[in-house]
């Protein structure tokens, strides 16, 4: 089950024909950001439209449109923007097919309900810099 639904995922990520639109909330210590997504063939473009949950001042608004403008006639800018996306792209995937390498799972059929149970697998082979990540993570 675990392998299809990354196979799902993998294959949703790579097609370029079914882009999509959402909001995205960033929450730190200090600042809670709202912005609107919109993915394109050419990169995502995102645009602030709140902050600490309240839409943005006349002046922060400028300011958000001034940068989309820069950004729309900056045609390295965009360039820039879309390799960064395509490497963290590249490295979420690489951590995808790495995970049932990763853990052991073991399903459990219950009434009506399929539970997965996991464990991290002794015979791990995530390389380097991933082995790391998933180490803190789990």
């Amino acid at each position: 089950m675990l392998d299809r639904a990354l196979a799902n995922e993998y294959n949703a990520m790579q097609d370029a024909s079914h882009l999509m639109r959402y909001e995205l909330l960033k929450t730190s210590p200090r600042l809670t950001s709202t912005k609107k997504i919109c993915e394109t063939r050419d990169g995502d473009v995102a645009r602030l439209i709140a902050l600490n949950g309240k839409p943005l001042s006349p002046a922060d608004e400028q300011k958000e449109e001034a940068r989309l403008n820069a950004l729309m006639s900056d045609p390295g800018k965009q360039e820039r923007r879309k390799q960064a996306e395509s490497e963290d792209t590249g490295r979420v995937l690489k951590v995808l097919r790495a995970l049932p390498a990763a853990f052991m799972y073991r399903t459990r059929a219950q009434a009506r309900a399929r539970r997965e149970r996991w464990r991290s697998s002794p015979s791990n082979r995530i390389p380097g810099f991933h082995r790391r990540i998933w180490r803190r993570r789990f």
